[in-house]
């Protein structure tokens, strides 16, 4: 019972030390019983805690040559494990190698003391294994450094170029054991003859780990490194979980082989054995991206980019993406709905910059876009963050084929036509531009036409608009032409060109007196209106008519306003009059208007005179 209440104050320990940042060394282990066995529960993974940290034990043939107890493996949270930094530095027992286990199970000699602190190792990190356990483990004998594609095999303390993909995979070898080592490794071999066929085969590389039954053979090596047959000075003493510590060889003196001694599953006198669980299997799924980002829009294509998650977790290297895209937002809901992507590409190894660009999209359009990650085991993340983008707008209104000119005055024409609408007859525009000219107007001369004022805003895609163009010379013909624009300033071509002209002047039944005419009137109401002179009375189309009016406010108060209206045959035009002699009081006040139409039936001149006494006006009439 005493050795339990070790076991259990020890993991006790350990995992308060994971919850709160606290950390306690797992004492030296004189027996397996010792031993703190955990695993997270769900997951058949089982750990031996090694100072604080876990280590895993990958087989249960692995396990149980240590005599560990099935049932002294600790059943802990998931948060917990996750929380236990992990170590994954071994060296065989009274062997001074040192070897690093990738994720993807192969094992990597460090060459030399420099090398481990090049990469911020622990020495207290190392784990001491037994035989089976190391023999599990194919040893790498590939590398190529960070930044470089250059693969090399180590032969001999030498690294070798193969120089080809097709040398690689015409060796039999194994792109899984390609380790990527820093410059400090790589610049610890000097180099090797380059491998460039396959005249002299290499070496066989282990792929696949030893059986059982081949477990506790030791295989045949490749002569040892200089640097790997002498114990570094500065190699602490690690603490093994099986047994009591063991004592670094002297310098250059070599370790005698112990042999083990199989210790039997607990049991006996007719007990039934202790089951042996799953072995593992590949359960951990990639990370969610969560990096996601959309940019460079055109108008048939839009560019994503992110960070590869890795393989487990946000380790290692996934297998495949599902890039998908939708005119929606996107949920795990309507995933299936959503379009696919078919030229995702290969993952990169985890951390690395990927981008995409998705093509065949349609102009106008906002799209939202998402992805998720496999493995090579088929575990797929979650959703990654959603983002959306709009390709631009670059679908111009239609041009309008319809344009017609009408009702022709002395200075005026009426145009109308069918609204194109914004893109390609549907929406609504934004704008129009009308012009007109004295000569055919065509994409040429454009820019040299009058632009009419006060277009009207477009209406809806169908729908009748028009417009009546003034200020324009009697007997004269115009031609008359319309671009439609959109909100971002797609242009329509030229619509339809239209033309006519306007009327003549008419020779008017009733004559009227020319020149300079002056008016004596006398208002009951203040201010007083007292004359009026029209300069000259018998003004021409277009031509600039000159009205004077005298005013006095016998109240004393300043006329604050004096407008006069202009009333022709079918149209009026309203003119401000300024002081020019006189005061505010009593004073002359002058303006001016041209008349655009003509005024055979109809000619007014009316005068408006406003003070704080009130408001007078006169209204003469010609015809």
């Amino acid at each position: 019972m005493k050795t339990r209440k070790i076991i259990t104050i020890s993991l006790f320990l350990s995992i308060i030390g994971v919850l709160f940042g606290v950390f306690f060394l797992a004492p030296t282990q004189g027996s397996p019983d010792e031993a703190i066995l955990i695993r997270a529960k769900g997951d058949v993974k089982v750990y031996l805690i090694h100072l604080n940290k876990k280590y895993w034990i990958r087989t249960p043939a692995i396990f149980n040559s240590y005599g560990y107890n099935w049932k002294r493996v600790h059943e802990v949270p998931v948060f917990t494990v996750d929380n236990i930094p992990e170590t994954n530095l071994i060296r065989t027992k009274g062997d001074i190698k040192v070897y690093v286990i990738n994720e993807k199970g192969y094992k990597r000699h460090i060459p030399s003391p420099a090398v481990f602190k090049s990469y911020n190792y622990n020495w207290e990190d190392v784990v001491e294994v037994n035989k089976t356990e190391s023999n599990y483990f194919p040893e790498s004998k590939l590398i190529r450094a960070e930044g470089d594609y250059k693969v090399y095999y180590i032969e001999e303390n030498k690294k070798r170029w193969i120089d080809s993909a097709e040398t690689f995979q015409a060796n039999g070898l194994d792109w899984n054991e390609v380790v990527v080592v820093n410059s400090i490794e790589i610049g610890q071999y000097p180099a090797g003859n380059p491998i460039t066929d396959v005249s002299t085969p290499l070496p066989p590389t282990e792929t696949i780990p030893p059986t059982e039954e081949t477990a506790t053979t030791t295989p045949s090596e490749l002569p040892p490194t200089e640097t790997a047959t002498t114990t570094p000075s500065e190699i602490p003493p690690t603490e093994t979980a099986t047994s009591t510590p063991v004592t670094e060889p002297e310098e250059g003196e070599v370790p005698e082989e112990e042999e083990e001694t199989p210790v039997p599953p607990s049991g006996g006198g007719g007990d039934t054995p202790e089951p042996e669980p799953t072995p593992p299997v590949d359960i951990i799924a990639p990370a969610t991206v969560n990096d996601l980002t959309a940019s460079n829009p055109t108008a048939s294509s839009i560019d994503l980019s992110w960070t590869a998650p890795g393989d487990d977790s946000t380790s290692g290297i996934a297998a495949s993406y599902d890039v998908r895209y939708f005119t929606d937002f996107i949920t795990e809901s309507n995933w299936d709905s959503a379009t696919q992507v078919t030229n995702e590409p290969t993952p990169l190894a985890a951390g690395s910059s990927e981008s995409l660009t998705v093509t065949d999209l349609s102009n106008n359009t906002t799209y939202y876009f998402v992805l998720k990650t496999s493995d090579e085991a088929s575990n797929v993340s979650g959703l990654s963050n959603v983002v959306n983008l709009a390709t631009p707008d670059v679908t111009a209104p239609a041009a309008i084929t319809n344009l017609t000119a009408s009702n022709p005055t002395v200075s005026s024409i009426d145009l109308s036509w069918t609204a194109p609408g914004d893109n390609e007859g549907s929406g609504t525009a934004a704008s129009y531009d009308i012009r007109y000219s004295t000569a055919s107007i065509t994409e040429s001369n454009w820019d040299s036409a009058t632009q009419v004022s006060s277009e009207p805003t477009p209406a809806l895609a169908g729908l009748a608009q028009s417009i009546t163009v003034s200020n324009l010379n009697w007997s004269t013909t115009y031609y008359f032409a319309i671009k439609t624009s959109d909100e971002v300033l797609n242009e329509s071509g030229l619509s339809n060109v239209v033309n006519l002209a306007t009327k003549a002047p008419e020779e008017c039944a009733r004559p009227i007196a020319s020149g300079k005419r002056s008016y004596y009137v006398s208002t009951q109401s203040q201010p007083q209106i007292m004359q009026i002179d029209i300069d000259p009375l018998d003004v021409k189309l277009g031509a600039t008519q000159i009205v004077t009016v005298k005013i006095r406010d016998t109240n004393e108060n300043p006329i604050t306003l004096v407008s006069s209206t202009g009333y022709t045959d079918s149209s009026s035009v309203t003119f401000s009059l300024s002081l020019i002699a006189g005061s505010q009081t009593n004073g002359t006040w002058e303006g001016s208007w041209s008349p655009q139409d003509i005024f055979c039936d109809n000619y007014q001149v009316g005068i408006t005179a406003t003070s704080a006494s009130g408001q007078s006006r006169v209204v003469l009439t010609f015809r």
